[in-house]
């Protein structure tokens, strides 16, 4: 940059040399101002909180989107409503029937709690089956990485949550 203005400035008599160098400077000057003025911060949006080394009872909430377990363990595109099955093949609104049947339920994480990003919900399955699919926020207790035990259960439809009435799931055997 130096040998680009030596070289301008040589070409031009002394008068316009000397104006060519106080622009310079005034310009080398504003830049390095602008340069160290203190920079607009945005504002942060508060962070969900993050759970490590959780242990069980520890009482935590997730949100993620809801889930068949069974069908995601087969396929893990099988994230919609209607899933790809490896002797079925294409099973529509198998989501809703596997909720109804009471298969396990999770949700599906956008980032790992606990290092897992899939948590089963310890629940009958049939409260999900008009809300599979949708966002889920669970509170409740650890089990181990990956059950949750919940205390509350919030589902998104639109912009509104609602709270579902929990029903204990039991096991016939």
């Amino acid at each position: 940059m130096f040998l680009l203005i030596f070289f301008y400035t040589k070409k031009l008599n002394k008068n316009h040399m000397r104006t060519n160098i106080n622009f310079l400077i005034l310009f080398t000057f504003s830049i390095f101002i602008i340069g160290c003025s203190p920079k607009k911060e945005e504002p942060k949006q508060p962070e969900k909180e993050i759970y490590t080394d959780l242990k069980e009872g520890d009482i935590f909430e997730i949100s993620g989107r809801l889930i068949c377990a069974h069908c995601f363990v087969l396929n893990k595109d099988n994230i919609e409503i209607d899933h790809q099955l490896p002797r079925e093949g294409f099973v529509k609104d198998c989501a809703i029937t596997c909720a109804k049947q009471n298969y396990p339920i999770a949700i599906l994480l956008d980032s790992p709690v606990d290092r897992t990003s899939l948590w089963v919900i310890r629940t009958a399955g049939d409260i999900f089956a008009d809300y599979m699919t949708k966002t889920l926020t669970v509170k409740g207790e650890y089990v181990y990485s990956g059950l949750i035990e919940p205390t509350s259960l919030k589902v998104k439809i639109g912009d509104e949550w609602k709270s579902l009435k929990l029903k204990k799931f039991e096991m016939v055997m």
